[in-house]
């Protein structure tokens, strides 16, 4: 008897506090228009190149997961409500070369890969459904004033005036994302960093620097041989 009263105790506890994180929620200010005036600032990129590093963290591991690289980003139509990569969209490019060498393209709705041992990239369609890989697509195109999902996907809380947290607007993100943390740099309005935190508490983070504004990007960044 004592307890099934412990279980029943902590079930209330537990929809009480459900219950007050969503009230807390719901309280807070929409920010969207904050962002959006941020993206406004980037919105006439055409290209950008960047040196990027990618830091993993896995709940229950000591160890980071990092890999850096080279990132291309060449800019699509901007319309709001329509994905960045697409056909006749945006294209992304993430280069890896430490610790070892792989490609990830997102490119006319296609996303193409290969690893330091091929030389020719496999080509999948891009899911039509949210996944890790639309929202690598949904941040190259933030990185260029593209708002692309941004309304349909997501809630826009400001955190201070450079950083800005992305909440999962609909159930099928909620399955792949608990949070978005994008952070501008305030006199460029650039975007130097995006976390995605997973519903596992799994941390993926993308940090920008030497960014590189509209120069003729290389061949090699949207110009690859696939199989």
């Amino acid at each position: 008897m004592a307890t099934s009263r412990w279980i029943i105790a902590t079930i209330l506890l537990l929809m009480a506090t459900a219950f007050v994180v969503a009230e807390d929620r719901a309280t807070v200010r929409d920010a969207s228009g904050d962002f959006n005036a941020q993206l406004a600032a980037l919105a006439k990129i055409r290209t950008l190149q960047a040196h990027y590093t990618c830091r993993k963290k896995i709940p229950g591991i000591d160890d980071e997961f990092v890999h850096s690289g080279t990132i291309w980003i060449r800019a699509g139509r901007s319309k709001a409500g329509t994905q960045f990569v697409g056909p006749g969209g945006g294209g992304v490019h993430m280069h890896a070369e430490a610790p070892f060498r792989s490609d990830t393209i997102l490119e006319d709705g296609k996303n193409m890969g290969r690893t330091q041992h091929e030389t020719k990239c496999s080509v999948d369609p891009q899911p039509s459904k949210p996944g890790l890989t639309a929202l690598t697509g949904q941040i190259a195109g933030l990185c260029v004033g593209h708002p692309g999902k941004l309304a349909e996907w997501f809630t826009v809380e400001e955190a201070n005036e450079q950083t800005f947290q992305l909440w999962p607007a609909t159930d099928e993100l909620r399955r792949i994302l608990k949070r978005m943390t994008v952070v501008f740099d305030g006199p460029t309005h650039r975007i130097i960093s995006a976390e995605i935190i997973t519903p596992q508490d799994d941390q993926i983070r993308y940090e920008f620097s030497d960014i590189q504004i509209d120069n003729v990007l290389p061949a090699e960044a949207f110009h690859v041989e696939s199989r």
